[in-house]
């Protein structure tokens, strides 16, 4: 049974989002190429990407620094991105991130389409 017709409403956001970057590369007049996408988490740090794919969400994980069992390996914070066609994969994605003990917080950002 497709997502349709089980009523999922991630079918029609998806659905949405392609026609949208459809319409993009149809504006700029030329075929579908590469996209790029941009999303500034709450740190102020920007994470982009280029794609075939149209992205609506990125999904950013902040992992907090540790160290390993014996003490000698040190490793520093960082943060990662995920990036989502929809808004309800991005919190399926987040809440996942969420539960792990070694995550520190997860942000959901809006993507932005970036026009060279």
């Amino acid at each position: 049974m497709t997502a349709r017709a089980q009523g999922d409403d991630s079918y029609d956001e998806a659905h949405r989002a392609s026609l949208i970057g459809l319409k993009i590369a149809i504006v700029c007049g030329h075929r579908w190429h590469m996209a790029k996408f941009e999303a500034t988490d709450s740190c102020g740090r920007v994470y982009t990407r280029s794609s075939h794919a149209f992205y609506t969400h990125c999904v950013v994980i902040h992992i907090r620094g540790h160290l390993e069992q014996d003490g000698l390996d040190a490793r520093e914070p960082y943060s990662r991105a995920e990036w989502a066609g929809s808004l309800a994969r991005a919190q399926k994605n987040a809440k996942g991130w969420s539960s792990r003990s070694y995550v520190e917080s997860v942000d959901i950002v809006e993507a932005r389409v970036i026009f060279d």
